[in-house]
């Protein structure tokens, strides 16, 4: 088994590492029911081609039913609690492979690749003209997006490899959850009061009392822009993962 790169962690790989050992012997039977049909001398590809098609499919049906159907399997719990920390960079991928390609049961390689979801993040720029009653209906409109928000688009690609086959099968989700909002204005970072321009700094514990920074009148005076993004720190009790019921290459 090799570990791609060093920053899994070990609870990350141990979990990945009982997953696919499961998969694998459900392949191998789901494979076997192939095989009689395949016994001529080219057939030996057509059967090494087989048994990887069966271990990606398998294996990518056990991991989305652990995501998607037990919020709190292992998998889920570490997308949200590692991969999709600080520790990982957007649109970089990263992998986890157990076994060889010779080895009786084949290779599996688990391919994960995190990307900011479409929505995540919104800027404003009130010297462009907008006036505090829009700059307001604005911030309203994305915090209340945010109650059942998505932050990251992730890509979950298996790739089996079996006597020189290979077969690779992907599959697309979101992380959703009910997110906090976090304002930047001017290099500092904010929450806000909604329905209001009051904001508080993003280390207050509450949104209440005196507010660190008000914006009033008809033409908020904000030098360059305004950004909103949701809280990567908001969800993580409540996490889910969706199945944006797309697909990789298939035969």
């Amino acid at each position: 088994m090799s570990r791609q790169p060093a920053r899994w962690g070990r609870r990350g790989a141990s979990m990945l590492m009982v997953l696919c050992l499961g998969a694998v012997l459900l392949a191998l039977c789901a494979s076997l029911l192939t095989a009689a049909a395949q016994l001529s001398a080219p057939a030996g590809q057509l059967l090494a081609g087989e048994q990887a098609r069966q271990l990606a499919l398998t294996f990518s049906r056990q991991l989305d039913a652990e995501l998607c159907e037990v919020p709190d399997s292992p998998l889920a719990q570490f997308l949200t609690g590692t991969f999709l920390g600080e520790g990982y960079a957007d649109d970089t991928p990263y992998r986890f492979t157990a076994g060889s390609p010779q080895d009786p049961y084949g290779a599996l390689t688990v391919t994960l690749q995190r990307s900011p979801a479409a929505g995540a993040a919104a800027v404003w720029s009130p010297a462009d003209g907008l006036s505090a009653g829009e700059l307001t209906a604005r911030m309203d409109e994305f915090q209340a997006a945010a109650a059942d928000g998505a932050d990251y688009r992730i890509a979950v690609t298996v790739t089996a490899s079996w006597a020189g086959a290979e077969f690779s099968y992907t599959q697309w989700y979101l992380r959703r959850g009910e997110f906090p909002v976090l304002y930047t204005l001017e290099g500092a970072v904010y929450r806000r009061q909604p329905g209001t321009l009051r904001f508080y700094r993003a280390d207050r514990t509450e949104t209440t009392g005196e507010p660190d920074l008000v914006l009033s009148g008809d033409g908020p005076e904000v030098r360059g822009e305004i950004t909103a993004r949701y809280d990567p720190a908001g969800p993580r009790a409540g996490s889910r993962y969706e199945n944006l019921v797309e697909r990789g290459s298939r035969p």
